[in-house]
């Protein structure tokens, strides 16, 4: 993943109504899944965007789904790692959302057959 050089003004100039907190907890989780390997899906939405489905390192893979539930639109989880983590140790854990990369942000670097 490519995704260090996000701005907030970059996020406003996308999302105009955007609130201030969402704008920071983005920056977050871009800056956390920079230099990290993914695994994404071409988008439905369009050639230009993916989609993203996880990470085979947990560890990393429970942090960044954690900072996707801090959306104060969609997520489940804000502010509340203790209800997260159970559901995530579980198995149980499930985003209701698919959280969108642009092209340029994702580096494909294996394809995989399933």
């Amino acid at each position: 993943m490519h995704t260090g050089d996000i701005t907030a003004e970059s996020i406003k100039a996308e999302f105009p109504d955007i609130n201030s907190r969402d704008i920071d907890q983005i920056i977050k989780l871009n800056r956390f899944l920079d230099g990290k390997e993914a695994i994404v899906v071409d988008s439905l939405d369009g050639p230009n965007e993916f989609w993203y489905m996880g990470m085979e390192n947990q560890i990393d893979a429970k942090e960044a789904a954690y900072l996707m539930e801090q959306d104060s639109e969609t997520g489940t989880f804000i502010n509340n790692r203790s209800d997260f983590n159970q559901v995530w140790d579980s198995g149980n854990y499930c985003s209701d959302v698919w959280h969108i990369f642009k092209k340029e942000q994702v580096e494909i670097i294996e394809s995989l057959k399933f």
